[in-house]
């Protein structure tokens, strides 16, 4: 007989630990992201039974402070943007559906600040609400969506920039980054 905490974990673990392991992956592409994860998740887990609080922001927060964890330990000082770890798994988000528009997408996140990209991963690739964003990243939700806007614009801004004259591949990226919350 399982506990209703430990279904509601269950569940909650269902539903997010992909797109945790995927965020863990572009942030930490050298780490050892399932363990990095699976930590996050155990204090998530510790959190429920203390509080009776289970939210996605939370968990993405613990994520961030694993990743820096890992860097510090590690000595490499920043965390390197790697859009060669971008989900290929035919998600919403994934609306490059050829290789060639994909590239492209990589090519301009790799391109971005750190801070914009991960914006717009935690926005489009991990699919958190913009409460949820803004707790992961420890700021109030109104400045994550000036961060979002922003990094939304340095996106087009680059792709625009960067990516070839493909007209359909320009009109899929504009329909992906126009998406919002």
């Amino acid at each position: 007989m399982s506990t209703p905490n430990a279904q509601r974990f269950t569940e909650f673990y269902r539903a997010h630990h992909g797109a945790a392991l995927r965020y863990v992956r572009f942030r930490a592409p050298d780490g050892d992201g399932e363990a990095l994860v699976e930590d996050a998740f155990l204090l998530t887990w510790q959190h429920l039974v203390a509080t009776g609080e289970l939210r996605a922001g939370w968990c993405y927060q613990v994520l961030r402070n694993k990743i820096g964890d890992f860097y510090r330990s590690a000595k490499r000082g920043t965390v390197p943007v790697s859009p060669e770890q971008l989900p290929d798994d035919g998600s919403p988000y994934d609306l490059a559906a050829s290789v060639a528009r994909r590239e492209d997408v990589r090519r301009v996140l790799r391109s971005l600040p750190e801070a914009h990209a991960e914006v717009l991963l935690l926005a489009f690739w991990c699919d958190l609400s913009g409460v949820e964003a803004a707790r992961a990243l420890g700021i109030r939700e109104g400045a994550f969506r000036a961060r979002l806007l922003r990094a939304r614009k340095a996106f087009l801004t680059a792709y625009d920039s960067q990516a070839g004259p493909a007209p359909e591949a320009s009109e899929g990226v504009m329909a992906w980054i126009a998406l919002s919350d």
